[in-house]
């Protein structure tokens, strides 16, 4: 969704129930014949209208990136769950007193795909697809993809055994039942035809491990939060460079219903496959 301070002044104003008609028919074939664009309550200054089914097998939900509770519906023969949602603004009147139903510029059209359960209170995020109509001196291709880091690598925290004390212990337990270590190392172990003596066997593990934990380490030092911005990153979708054009695709008044309900049925489509693709 864009910020209103960012938000490009309006050419022209749209009707949204007839851009949300026009996409939801659109869809329809892709996820099914019950699908109804709502209008969010939570949000007084911006209408904000969010996809939804009523065919329960397909439908459920998910906090969001920014702790927003989003509704999902299921990209059909994939695990994977899509959230579309529709932004516009109101155009004041001259005196700001009462704002026509017609008089709205569109703002936003963003397309988020999930992984998860369906039972999943808290669904993986893992990329967006986003058409936004901003002022012009931002430069952000228009429209364009963002990508998250996943889940798990936000969470991973490495688990090092800690072989030195492991190596120090006097016993060694195994499958219930405690064993001298020094009868162990009494024993010479035969590799191969070649004799060796436990003592020296962990030795060398413990230096590779040693080494293994130095790596970590380093890991460990790697700033957190070098690609924590990632999603301001925007990803050209339309970009026109080989022609010598720009990335940023303009919205004009004229077919707009068409023209965007068009380019989010064929998003639609390509991020399906994709993911069929992936799974495969």
């Amino acid at each position: 969704m864009a910020k209103a301070s960012q938000q490009k002044k309006a050419s022209f104003s749209v009707e949204p129930e007839k851009v949300l008609r026009f996409c939801q028919d659109k869809l329809k074939p892709l996820l099914g014949n019950k699908l109804e664009f709502i209008p969010l309550p939570q949000y007084p200054k911006n209408h904000i209208f969010e996809l939804i089914t009523k065919d329960l097998d397909r439908y459920s939900t998910t906090t969001g990136d920014r702790n927003n509770r989003h509704r999902l519906v299921r990209l059909p023969d994939t695990k994977y769950w899509i959230n579309i949602s529709l932004t516009f603004l109101p155009i004041p009147g001259k005196y700001q007193q009462k704002i026509n139903p017609q008089n709205f510029q569109f703002s936003s059209i963003s397309i988020r795909v999930f992984k998860g359960l369906e039972d999943d209170e808290k669904k993986q995020l893992l990329f967006r697809a986003e058409w936004d109509t901003l002022a012009e001196e931002n430069n952000h291709a228009q429209p364009h993809w963002h990508v998250y880091k996943s889940f798990q690598d936000r969470n991973l925290t490495p688990q090092v055994p800690d072989f030195e004390s492991s190596i120090q212990e006097n016993n060694v337990e195994d499958f219930g039942e405690k064993v001298n270590n020094s009868l162990i190392q009494a024993n010479d172990v035969k590799d191969f035809g070649e004799k060796e003596n436990n003592s020296l066997d962990n030795q060398q593990k413990f230096h590779i491990e040693k080494d293994d934990k130095s790596l970590y380490k380093d890991r460990e030092s790697l700033d957190e939060n070098d690609w924590d911005s990632s999603t301001k990153f925007h990803f050209a979708m339309s970009s026109q460079w080989h022609e010598g054009k720009t990335h940023k695709v303009t919205l004009e008044k004229t077919n707009l219903s068409s023209f965007l309900s068009s380019w989010l049925e064929g998003c639609v489509k390509y991020i399906q496959d994709q993911l069929k693709h992936v799974d495969r």
